[in-house]
């Protein structure tokens, strides 16, 4: 008989091998991880952090989160609208109502999501005003175009 010349290699050698391709999963599998935890936190950060101005955003009858998602990004609140929505999984407890907001651009994912999530709407939006009795009518046409922000000649025009 012929001797095989096929040899099993060394369990020492197999051991190494498998220890070092294991290393070499685990080492990108975390660097990767890391690489996507630093986008994931600048894609939830604020889309111009120096811009305060707040805008009217408004969330129609009907839209899902995907919608208002594509809507914010379309009108520069959020930068990357993939991670909102994973965020938006990650985070169920955002039920968005409708409405009319004030958004800026400088609030963070956060923010406008607990914002969208709330009853503060402008629709739902309180004004007190007091009126006093024996005031002259210009006077609650200068008291009601203070409080409501509109202009005094306009209204004494149509009143």
């Amino acid at each position: 008989m012929e001797k095989n010349d096929f040899k099993l290699p060394d369990t020492q050698t197999v051991d190494k091998k498998v220890t070092k391709v294991v290393t070499v999963i685990l080492i990108v599998g975390l660097f990767l991880l890391v690489i996507a935890a630093i986008i994931m936190a600048s894609a939830l950060m604020p889309y111009d952090k120096n811009d305060a101005n707040k805008r009217e955003f408004k969330v129609e009858p009907g839209w899902g989160s995907s919608t208002v998602v594509e809507k914010l990004a379309e009108e520069h609140y959020i930068k990357n609208p993939l991670f909102v929505k994973i965020y938006l999984k990650i985070n169920p407890e955002n039920n968005i109502k409708e409405g009319t907001y004030y958004l800026s651009s400088s609030m963070d994912v956060t923010q406008i999501f607990d914002i969208l999530s709330s009853n503060d709407s402008v629709e739902n939006e309180t004004v007190n005003i007091r009126l006093i009795e024996g005031k002259q009518y210009k006077d609650y046409i200068d008291q009601i175009a203070e409080t409501f922000k509109f202009d005094k000649e306009e209204l004494l025009a149509k009143y």
